[in-house]
């Protein structure tokens, strides 16, 4: 316990310091221009939607177990999902490429499966390389999402511990980066929430990690709902 409140303490304070530090600018400096004004307030609701994220995933994770996690399907869009939280966390589009059926409508609880795709893209980017590429596809009865990766890997005695409470495997930048380490517990919880798993292996595409998450495709049909006929998979890049 004494470990993960300071870590989470950790985590928090820089995104507070830089709040508060914006806020004391905005107050102070009343020759400040419009657009310098506005990227001070872009800049804090940045750090203040991190910090809202950390929130919510330690209240995730407050419940104990996925059996007390609640899910509210819906017929969702999922490239839609998979856009809307690539919009919400600062990642360079140069450096991701996004696969996913634009046609793709899969029963799913929409909020959660947008909060899986923003830690994929969270740890990513803190502990992945710059070529990055999430893949988001149908496989028979599951939906798969991928996030690879062409950065050292987690070695194999690590594996599975990166998925449990507050383990951040060995990896070389965590002296160097900070976190909480509840990402990929979250993502692990939310899947088998939804009667889902999780899973790590060597990128086939990048050669590096990849995180893989699955849930079982629910709906009135035998397969994913398609809204217009049954079209191949098609590349939605993030250019």
């Amino acid at each position: 316990r004494e470990a993960l409140v300071a870590s989470i303490s950790h985590e928090l304070r820089t995104p507070l310091t830089s709040v508060l530090g914006v806020l004391d600018i905005l107050l102070e400096d009343d020759q400040m221009s419009v657009a310098e004004g506005d990227e001070l307030i872009t800049m804090a609701r940045e750090q203040s939607v991190y910090m809202s994220r950390i929130v919510q995933d330690l209240i995730l994770l407050a419940r104990d177990n996925s059996e007390k996690l609640h899910i509210s399907r819906a017929e969702s869009d999922i490239a839609a999902l998979v856009q809307h939280a690539i919009e919400s966390v600062s990642i360079s589009t140069r450096d991701l490429t996004v696969e996913v059926d634009p046609e793709l409508v899969v029963s799913v609880d929409p909020d959660r499966f947008r909060q899986v795709v923003v830690n994929l893209l969270t740890n990513a980017l803190k502990y992945g390389s710059p070529n990055t590429r999430l893949v988001v596809s149908a496989v028979d009865a599951e939906l798969v999402v991928a996030m690879h990766d062409a950065g050292a890997g987690v070695p194999e005695r690590y594996q599975l511990m990166i998925w449990e409470g507050f383990e951040r495997g060995h990896h070389r930048l965590n002296s160097v980066v900070p976190g909480s380490g509840v990402g990929l517990t979250v993502i692990k919880t939310i899947a088998e929430a939804h009667g889902g798993r999780v899973a790590y292996r060597q990128s086939e595409l990048l050669g590096g990690a990849c995180f893989e998450v699955v849930f079982p495709i629910k709906s009135h049909t035998e397969g994913p709902i398609q809204r217009r006929g049954k079209s191949p998979p098609s590349i939605a890049g993030a250019a």
